[in-house]
């Protein structure tokens, strides 16, 4: 079934994890020091900015390293913050390059305007409210907040040997589909899942 999409718009660029480092996040295993504690998992992307503008200058589909430099939790929160060690991306002649400079591997994830001023992160896991408070991964911001001030119920863990991750830059859009298009999504999942689904779950 095709779909008309009026337009979309950015919500969020970011470093979008690859398939094996959000396993290496989410495993459950009791070895895993990163596994998540708690029971709403996210693990997925460090968050550049929100809204960026349609001229952001960012080397989309670079692949970037990711330094593991703290587990960061307190009773609601776990998140690991993180440094980009390097950067590498294709060339005019599809020759791959890679840059370690700091100040380079700004550039290319979109120029200071671009890259938070605060230490990147990946939120891992949150509880899902917190005495009828709701928590996600917006809270994670608050709680690097409390680690800088020194707040004793904050618990900060470092990594003897050096855990990498990898992602690659990306947007995060949101698309506006023409009128009556969901309903439209709704008949043809219904058609398919066949009589014990009668409407499409939110």
């Amino acid at each position: 079934m095709k779909v008309k999409v009026i337009c979309t718009f950015p919500e969020y660029s970011g470093i979008f994890l690859n398939t094996r480092s959000k396993n290496i996040l989410l495993n459950r295993d009791p070895s895993n020091p990163l596994r998540p504690k708690y029971p709403k998992k996210y693990g997925h992307h460090v968050t550049l900015q929100f809204a960026p503008g349609q001229a952001i200058n960012m080397r989309f589909a670079s692949k970037v390293d990711l330094a593991v430099v703290k587990h960061i939790y307190d009773s609601v929160c776990q998140l690991i913050v993180v440094e980009p060690v390097s950067v590498t991306y294709r060339n005019l002649d599809s020759d791959a390059v890679t840059i370690t400079d700091p100040d380079e591997i700004v550039q290319s994830l979109g120029g200071v305007d671009n890259v938070p001023s605060t230490p990147m992160y990946i939120t891992i896991s949150t509880v899902y409210d917190n005495n009828g408070e709701k928590i996600n991964h917006e809270y994670s911001e608050e709680l690097l907040q409390r680690y800088s001030d020194g707040d004793p119920d904050v618990v900060c863990e470092e990594f003897d040997e050096p855990l990498t991750l990898y992602g690659f830059c990306a947007m995060r859009c949101e698309a506006i589909v023409e009128r009556g298009a969901i309903r439209k999504i709704e008949r043809d999942l219904n058609r398919r899942s066949g009589p014990r689904d009668t409407r499409l779950r939110e």
